[in-house]
């Protein structure tokens, strides 16, 4: 079948290729829609503070289809993503829902996890 693309094609992918893709998906974290807005600020936990590559992703909920009140903004936020970014030791993926923020609010969950596989496993992700 055409239509489905061959594996052949990775081959033609050069690490400078990954490299920009990593890169960006680092700069997510720090400047980027991975990084606190709003309340999330004020909270300790920020995946700037880790060695984590992540990409984010903001799904807005349709007026009809909100849980919270009074009509505020709701999301539902993912997020995906390795740490450390050099050598990555754990794979993640969140997604929350009905959420006032986007992709910030995933990274917040995140966060907890990578500090507590930290404290909890004796895991290092270069902060």
């Amino acid at each position: 079948d055409d239509t489905i693309p061959s594996h052949d094609l990775l081959k033609n992918l050069e690490a400078s290729h990954f490299d920009a893709v990593i890169e960006g998906m680092v700069e997510a974290t720090r400047t980027g829609t991975a990084r606190p807005r709003g309340e999330s600020r004020l909270r300790s936990n920020n995946l700037k503070d880790f060695s984590a590559a992540v990409k984010t992703g903001t799904i807005k909920v349709p007026t009809e289809k909100k849980l919270l009140n009074q009509g505020a903004e709701e999301n539902h936020a993912w997020l995906i993503g390795f740490a450390p970014f050099d050598d990555p030791q754990v794979a993640f993926a969140a997604v929350l829902q009905h959420q006032p923020e986007g992709g910030s609010a995933a990274s917040m969950a995140v966060s907890q996890a990578l500090e507590w596989l930290e404290q909890h496993w004796g895991m290092e992700f270069g902060r």
